[in-house]
């Protein structure tokens, strides 16, 4: 740019007084006064421009050298092992029942188009302070005249709290892109997502979800292949790409220019909002192909969403899985928005399928049947779970439609009543099509001890004080004693002429472990043993006599 606004019209200012001042940069204008610098150029661009204007009457002479470079680098081979978090697993072997050993080894890579093995990993580094692009362009010597030392343009991306490092997991994890499972009977591959690496932003979150999946079989031939097509909904984040009110900005930035130096040399600083996006990750598709021969057998299943709602939650609206031959499977889901329940709104409950439909096709020209319809029900106001869920935002019951006519709510009828809850919002009685059934709660309030079929808990709880009472002490002592004593007690209950016409199933535990006993109504009592790993060893019978075993194998 040639400068002499300051002087009219075809008038020349005095020799020496212009200033001609310029220089160029790919993309963008650096003004360095008068100085030469360097211009960086894509090595792809076969075409290019310089422009030179002028403001003013003014006398420049001007003389546009260029000089080239294109820098030469040598690439060999480096061996050297580098370090990365993370355990990853190369082998796991099994050894079944007939001594058969089953070997599975791990790849972490990718297979080029020579079926070169070409390992690849991807480390996650922490976001905090993290610099992402820094270049230095040097200066370009012209003739004898020496231009500046060039400059440094870098990208430094600062947060001003640890809770982005923390919900993002900047900690350094290791991610794969390709991952191998092979065997003796064949291998899988599994290809995941990378994510976006830009400059700015973080966006390292959307890597690692499955991609496809591909099964060979011994001879290395593809016997079937699943890929997983994903959709990511911003529609909650508003700084993420979808901005429900557009006069919310989710950018700021501003440009100065200023001399720090005596001489004419400018920077400048561009200071931007650097917003961390987040979406909903939405499965919309699983496609499978199996190859028999020279069939394919095509799966397909869709998933659609309700995600057009900000105030709404995002929920599978509706399943459809198609096959081959034309038919399809298609679950419809509403929920606690769709049935209008303000109640378990106010509660966050809003992720719960309450109605559920199911309809079969035969092609797509069929308007479909629907082969099964039910709904849970809830209860819709505090007052109405004070009076029949102690309180709690629990089931009240469940009802069938007539499939004759699925949309008739009239016709409709119950067929499962939750009728008792305690104050901890386990079930005390549940109703089968007007069956009663109780359940007793020992161990705290933790396990269920005993199950009768056909009694309502009003007919049984005058007889289980001894039996609950049993079950808290066998939680708080632990011992074998203490166990037996529970079991005779609940022998006892079992025993009880009183109720003799229902059906008594009974159980013990060793909490945090598991089950240990299980007496159905034909007293045929299971024992089930647990190692000194707290893992089932055995399962026996009430005489001692081995029902199942199991063993635990590992290789040092």
């Amino acid at each position: 740019m040639c400068d002499n606004a300051s002087f009219p019209n075809n008038q020349l200012p005095p020799e020496g007084s212009t200033r001609c001042i310029g220089a160029i940069s790919y993309g963008t204008n650096y003004y360095s006064g008068g100085k030469t610098q360097a211009l960086e150029w894509p090595r792809n661009s076969t075409s290019g421009s310089i422009k030179l204007t002028k403001n003013g009457n003014c006398v420049c002479n001007a003389t546009v050298s260029l000089n080239y470079r294109y820098p030469v680098y040598s690439e060999s081979p480096d061996n050297k092992k580098t370090n990365y978090s993370g355990l990853r697993i190369t082998k796991i072997e099994d050894i079944d029942q007939n001594n058969i050993s089953n070997v599975y080894t791990y790849l972490y890579g990718k297979y080029d188009q020579n079926k070169n093995f070409i390992p690849i990993i991807k480390l996650n580094q922490p976001y905090n302070f993290s610099t992402i692009t820094r270049r230095h362009i040097r200066g370009v010597p012209l003739d004898d005249y020496q231009t500046p030392e060039g400059f440094i343009e870098k990208y430094l991306t600062i947060q001003n709290s640890t809770q982005n490092s923390n919900a993002y997991g900047s900690s350094d994890v290791a991610t794969y892109p390709y991952v191998i499972e092979k065997s003796e009977k064949g291998s899988i591959l599994m290809e995941f997502s990378e994510g976006d690496l830009p400059q700015l932003g973080y966006n390292r979150w959307k890597a690692g979800r499955l991609k496809k999946e591909t099964f060979l079989n011994a001879t290395n031939e593809v016997i079937k292949t699943v890929d997983y097509v994903e959709k990511l909904s911003p529609i909650k984040n508003s700084l993420s790409g979808y901005t429900v009110n557009p006069n919310i900005p989710y950018m700021a930035a501003f440009y100065t220019n200023f001399d720090i130096l005596p001489i004419e040399l400018a920077y400048d600083t561009d200071i931007q909002i650097n917003a961390i996006e987040s979406a909903k990750i939405e499965n919309i598709k699983t496609i499978t192909k199996e190859f028999l021969g020279d069939k394919v057998i095509e799966t397909v299943v869709t998933n659609n969403y309700s995600d057009t709602n900000i105030n709404n939650p995002i929920n599978i609206q509706n399943t459809v899985i198609k096959t081959s031959d034309g038919s399809s499977s298609e679950t419809t889901y509403q929920y606690a928005h769709e049935k209008g329940n303000q109640y378990l709104i106010d509660k966050n409950m809003i992720g719960i399928p309450l109605q559920t439909s199911v309809t079969q096709k035969q092609n797509d020209n069929d308007p479909g049947k629907t082969i099964s319809k039910s709904e849970i029900l809830y209860p819709t106001s505090q007052a109405d779970a004070n009076a029949r869920t102690s309180g709690l935002a629990l089931p009240v019951s469940v009802l069938g439609f007539d499939l004759q006519n699925p949309n008739d709510a009239a016709k409709a009828q119950t067929e499962l009543t939750y009728d008792l809850y305690d104050n901890k919002g386990n079930i005390l009685q549940y109703s089968v099509k007007g069956k009663p059934v109780t359940v007793i709660w020992g161990y705290n309030q933790t396990q269920p001890i005993a199950k009768i079929e056909g009694a309502a808990y009003n007919q049984i709880s005058a007889y289980v004080s001894g039996i609950i009472a049993a079950s808290d002490a066998d939680n708080t002592q632990g011992t074998d004693q203490s166990e037996q004593a529970l079991i005779e007690a609940l022998d006892i209950l079992r025993n009880n002429t009183a109720l003799s016409a229902y059906q008594i199933t009974t159980y013990t535990y060793n909490p945090l472990i598991g089950v240990t006993s299980i007496t159905p109504p034909s007293g045929i009592r299971e024992i089930y043993k647990y190692d000194s790993a707290n893992r089932l060893e055995s399962v026996k019978d009430v005489n001692g006599n081995l029902l199942k075993e199991y063993q635990y194998r590992y290789k040092n």
